[in-house]
């Protein structure tokens, strides 16, 4: 009796390091709820040990869920719910931090050539020019806006938008260079009306 139970388990062992036992945690509505609330504030805690900002986790947090929700039907977890919900969480903030860092770059670039304009750099507030990016962005054409994102927000290379949109890298090349050209005018006319 004992050798067929040490064999029993020696095959589901094999099984199991062989086959992955896949699990659909967020089919239904019910269970999209309970898992919500009983690991929203634990995956906020989480977030916040990295980045000290609350409003910012709960955001973080919040997206996470949003996205999960939105791919409920395509989602696969192949590790425990738990697990895949830290690691949704960690790549959202990763995202995060990905894309404020490139704003900040973004809007210290244009500070830098701004400030060889012979412009007072005192003047200059990057809080100002962040959002004058943003509302210069929204004047854009939504495909050059797009491939601007992508590119100085999302980290992309010109081959990878071009392979994702599926359109030349010389397209991609043409589409940012419209973007930063349209940018600066906007930039230009803003600081022009300010004074």
């Amino acid at each position: 009796m004992g050798f067929v139970v040490l064999q029993w388990i020696a095959t589901f062992l094999y099984f199991c390091e062989t086959h992955v036992i896949l699990n659909k945690p967020f089919q239904t509505k019910a269970d999209f709820e309970h898992t919500f609330k009983e690991y929203f504030e634990p995956l906020c805690n989480f977030i916040n040990r990295y980045i000290n900002n609350w409003e910012d986790s709960r955001e973080i947090v919040q997206n996470t869920f949003f996205k999960i929700w939105q791919n409920r039907e395509k989602i696969v977890v192949k590790t425990t719910t738990k697990n895949y919900l830290f690691q949704a969480v960690k790549n959202t903030m990763i995202d995060h931090i990905r894309r404020s860092k490139k704003i900040v770059e973004l809007s210290d670039n244009i500070k830098e050539k701004l400030e060889s304009s012979a412009i007072d750099s005192e003047a200059v507030d990057a809080s100002l020019i962040k959002k004058s990016i943003i509302r210069g962005l929204s004047h854009l054409k939504p495909k050059n806006r797009k491939i601007f994102e992508l590119n100085k927000f999302e980290g992309l290379t010109y081959k990878e938008i071009a392979e994702h949109l599926q359109i030349s890298e010389r397209s991609v090349e043409d589409n940012i260079a419209r973007a930063l050209k349209s940018l600066r005018l906007f930039i230009d006319q803003e600081e022009n009306l300010n004074n």
